[in-house]
């Protein structure tokens, strides 16, 4: 029995005049049903890739939208556009806009780090070198998002400049507030201290409703971890009491960034109670954990 990207393909091979519509409509489908669990072949996966070439080749700003909208969609091209097929598709993009041919690569191996953060040293640099092709009269806000992305990993002195410039630019609260909460710990991962008390100090003066969450546990866990390395000890406990105030509210408690300060302290002997709780929280809380 034919499925529909079956049907699709066949319809493709046929050259219809509406060509790029059923490429998008094959390409969304292998996207939802690998975002949904769905078999999906590696032949309709490699297929998947060459319709993005195609739609891309059409239309390189839409491209580079989709890969940028992060979530669930970017979670999508991610899955697609890894391993082997991501050198499948870099191979094949070909823009006549050299700007808009380095942006597109960029966002390709950019949107390839979402499913493997921790080994994607290697595509951060590229991604990066890619964004340098950019004339710097075309630096808008779409190639500093990107920028931004790619030095965070593999320039942080750049990074620390693009963001100290976008901070100097008028922002509202959310989106001054949902900057800092990734600028902060990018400060903590490379040990910058001076900039993270400072970006913290512009970060806490914003109204509370708008840091009480996930990004506001993580940067609480930075703090508590850094306390204890200079040996603050009543510090990093006031810093934990937060943490588990803070907890209910949350799921995923279970993730490396707001759990580290947690399992450091139970391993070191300190403050058990308070790990204790936390962990009680965090089995009611993340779903993940709940038994089926």
């Amino acid at each position: 029995m034919m499925t529909m990207r079956d049907e699709i393909r066949e319809r493709l091979s046929g050259n219809p005049p509406e060509q790029l519509w059923w490429t998008w409509r094959f390409l969304e489908l292998v996207l939802r049903d690998s975002a949904y669990g769905s078999h999906v072949s590696e032949a309709d996966l490699a297929f998947g890739v060459d319709c993005f070439v195609r739609l891309a080749a059409a239309d390189p700003a839409w491209a580079t939208a989709k890969l940028a909208e992060g979530g669930p969609g970017g979670h999508a091209f991610a899955s697609l556009l890894s391993d082997e097929r991501l050198d499948a598709a870099l191979s094949r993009i070909a823009v006549a806009d050299a700007a808009e041919d380095a942006m597109l690569r960029a966002r390709i191996l950019l949107a390839s780090t979402y499913l493997k953060k921790g080994s994607g040293e290697g595509r951060w640099s590229r991604a990066w070198t890619e964004l340098q092709r950019v004339p710097e009269a075309r630096h808008d806000e779409s190639w500093s998002d990107a920028a931004l992305s790619a030095t965070a990993h593999a320039d942080y002195p750049t990074y620390l400049q693009l963001a100290d410039a976008r901070l100097a630019t008028p922002l509202d609260d959310f989106w001054r507030a949902a900057f800092l909460a990734k600028a902060i710990p990018t400060a903590a991962k490379h040990a910058d201290w001076p900039t993270f008390a400072r970006w913290l100090q512009q970060y806490r003066a914003l109204p509370r409703s708008l840091r009480w969450d996930h990004n506001e546990c993580a940067i609480l866990n930075f703090e508590g971890l850094h306390a204890l390395d200079e040996g603050r000890l009543e510090d990093a406990e006031r810093i934990m009491e937060a943490v588990v105030e803070l907890a209910p509210s949350l799921q995923f408690l279970s993730n490396d960034e707001v759990s580290l300060l947690a399992k450091r302290m139970r391993t070191e002997g300190r403050a058990l109670g308070l790990c204790d709780r936390f962990d009680e929280i965090t089995k009611e809380r993340d779903w993940r954990l709940l038994k089926r």
